[in-house]
Formats: structure tokens, C-alpha cells, sequence
């Protein structure tokens, strides 16, 4: 979600909010698990040839942008930045009271972050230079929001349950769109295009997914008894895992029409849309597949299971069960399969850039 370097980066992130990031040169991994043991020993960055350097002690959830990195300093919780190569580090806060911290991106020089405790969460903004921090929202629920340029979009309960947005620097928000009637929750899936794709649960756990511009006109509900997982919008088409269908990849278009069915395998826990070909790992072989957007050509990709995968201009980076766990790396034509490592790690998921990553010691 950092939209300065989209293209360039991808994150590498655990299950309980370490993360870091791929770049086409080197991989930056966490080692270890600041969770899973009591001390943890740094954040390290491997190029794509397995050579290895050592950043700084004890990091954990950090984001990359340019030549610096951005990171929650393990034992006081302070966010702190530092070049890529290890010089230069620099605090940017103070510990304050809060059950838990964590990073979201950078825009235009500012750093924004979010502090939750007691079930609040406060999302600030910060100079990239540790100045003029501000609080830019506080919510009172876990749903999820989105950052769209100078925009944040938001579930929230001001004037009644619904979507809103705040600009960042002018701080002034607006309802965009009112919950439907029927229905007794929302949350937001997607912003796209002018388009807020979100989703509402009514009466008797029944889904429907809608789409509203976000100027908030032209509210559509797309599809009814939508029990859905892992929504992608792109091209005029939402790809999603059908939970009412084994978790097998469905896509629609946006105007509701064309409901396609893509993979005969169930269970489908990752998956990432790249030009005609969706690349997926489902529960039962756990294996990286490929497979036409229309269905067709199906392929596998590996042997081994897999934990989870990215795909950096052209390769496909992956965990290998059946090697330790691993770090290999594989052509998206399914040659050069090459080891990256010889330490036991797990990619957890790959959504919207993100790789999700666990190192074992």
C-alpha cells in the first residue's frame, strides 16, 4: 500500500505483524520470530544469490521505501528509521501507553502508523524526520479502512453506521454512503477506480457485496449471498475465493454479470493475478499452480509444498516444506528452480504486494 514504489516493492510480513519487503535485488527478512521467543537478534537483508548482511538489532514490523527503512524497535516499541545498508539509524518517536503499534506507509514525507489500545485504534502521521505528529482519526472498531492518495476511507459510526473519508492534511470528512437498510454490518474491500467495493452482513449471516462511487453516488449491490474471501478488483472483473463454493477462485465483472467459476481445486488459500494468469497455492497439495483468468492451461509449478509465494518481475519466490522451509526462488515458466537459503522459513501470504514471511530458528 505504499503507491511511491508499488511496482518495485513487495512486503514480507509474518502472522503476527512482523514484516518486511522484496525488491528485485534483495530479500530484507526478519529473523526471528519476535513473537514466538523472548529475545530477537535483527533485521537482515539477502540478495537474490543468498549473500547476507545484517541491518540492526531487534526490528520488527518495518516497511522499506527508497534507501531507508522504517521500524518498531523491539524492546521500547519506538519507531525508528535506517538506510538500507545499516548507517544512519534515527529515532522518530517516544513510547507512549498503548496495547500495540504498527506501520502502515508513507505518503508525500509523512510516516502514518497506528496506535490501539483498549480496542481504540489511532492512526497518526509523522515527518519522515520524527516532526510535526498529528493524530489523524480515531476509530472504535477493527474493520478495515483504506488510503487512497491524500484519502482515507473508513467504516464509522458519526452519523450513523457507513462509509466515510478524510483527507489527511485538511482533516475534513464527509459520509459517503449510508449502510443498506437490511443489512446490520459493513466493511470495505476494495478502492478502485473511483470505486469503493465493499461488503455488508445482514440477518441470518447473508452477504451481499456493493460497489459506491466515492463521491458517494451510483450505490449498486453487485451480488447477493456473497460469502467471499481474498477480493481482487482488476480490469472490470473481481476475482475472489467462493467460500459457498470449497473455496475454489470465482471472478465477475463489476457490473454483476458473468459469474465464472476458474479453478476445479478447492481450498485455495493464495493467489495473485498477474496479466492473463492467476498464480495459487490451495490446501490439499499446497503446491504453486498457474492457471489462465479464463480458466484454461492449468500448471504446476512446483513440487514441493509451499507455505506461501510472491511473484517480483518474472520469479516466483516461495517457502519449500520439502527442503526445510526453505527460500527458493522459480521462473513463472516453472524453470530455474534455486535455492535462496538454508534456513527454515515460511511465507505466510501474498496480498496486495504484501509477502507474508516467518523465520524458525
Amino acid at each position: 500500500m505504499v503507491e511511491e514504489q508499488k511496482e518495485q516493492w513487495f512486503y514480507v510480513i509474518t502472522p503476527n505483524q512482523n514484516k518486511g519487503w522484496v525488491q528485485s535485488e534483495y530479500v530484507i527478512v526478519m529473523a526471528p520470530d519476535h513473537w514466538q521467543i523472548e529475545y530477537g537478534t535483527g533485521l537482515y537483508r539477502v540478495s537474490i544469490d543468498g549473500t547476507q548482511q545484517k541491518i540492526t538489532e531487534d526490528a520488527y514490523d518495518f516497511l522499506v521505501v527508497g534507501n531507508w527503512i522504517y521500524y518498531i524497535y523491539d524492546d521500547s516499541d519506538n519507531i525508528y528509521k535506517i538506510r538500507t545498508d545499516g548507517s544512519e539509524r534515527m529515532k522518530l518517536t517516544d513510547s507512549d501507553n498503548y496495547d500495540r503499534r504498527w506501520l502502515s506507509h508513507i505518503h508525500n514525507d509523512w510516516l502514518i502508523y497506528t496506535e490501539e489500545e483498549n480496542f481504540e485504534r489511532t492512526i497518526y502521521m509523522i515527518r519522515s524526520d520524527g516532526t510535526e505528529r498529528r493524530i489523524l482519526l480515531v476509530l472504535n472498531n477493527s474493520l478495515p479502512y483504506e488510503f487512497v492518495g491524500d484519502e482515507l476511507y473508513y467504516v464509522g459510526y458519526d452519523n450513523g453506521n457507513g462509509i466515510y473519508k478524510i483527507n489527511m492534511f485538511s482533516l475534513q470528512s464527509e459520509k459517503i454512503s449510508a449502510e443498506p437498510s437490511e443489512d446490520v454490518s459493513i466493511a470495505i474491500t476494495a478502492v478502485v477506480d473511483g470505486w469503493i467495493y465493499f461488503n455488508t452482513l445482514g440477518n441470518r449471516y447473508h452477504w451481499r457485496c456493493y460497489k459506491v462511487r466515492t463521491d458517494g453516488t451510483s450505490q449498486t449491490m453487485i451480488i447477493d449471498d456473497f460469502l467471499s474471501h481474498n477480493i481482487v478488483v482488476l480490469d472490470g472483473w473481481i476475482y475472489y475465493v467462493n467460500s459457498n463454493d470449497n473455496d475454489r477462485i470465482y471472478k465477475i465483472r463489476t457490473d454483476g454479470t458473468e459469474i465464472t467459476k476458474i479453478t476445479e481445486h478447492t481450498d485455495v488459500r493464495d493467489y495473485e493475478v498477474i496479466g492473463d494468469w492467476i498464480y495459487y497455492i490451495n490446501h490439499q497439495g499446497s503446491c504453486v499452480h498457474k492457471i489462465r483468468t479464463d480458466g484454461r492451461e492449468h500448471v504446476n509449478l512446483t513440487d514441493g509444498k509451499t507455505k506461501g509465494f510472491s511473484i517480483v518481475d518474472g520469479w516466483i519466490y516461495y517457502s519449500n516444506w520439502f527442503d526445510g522451509r526453505k527460500v527458493y526462488k522459480i521462473s513463472t515458466d516453472g524453470t530455474q528452480d534455486t535455492k535462496l537459503n538454508d534456513d527454515q522459513s515460511e511465507i505466510r501470504a501474498v496480498q496486495d504486494g504484501w509477502i507474508y514471511y516467518s523465520k524458525y530458528q
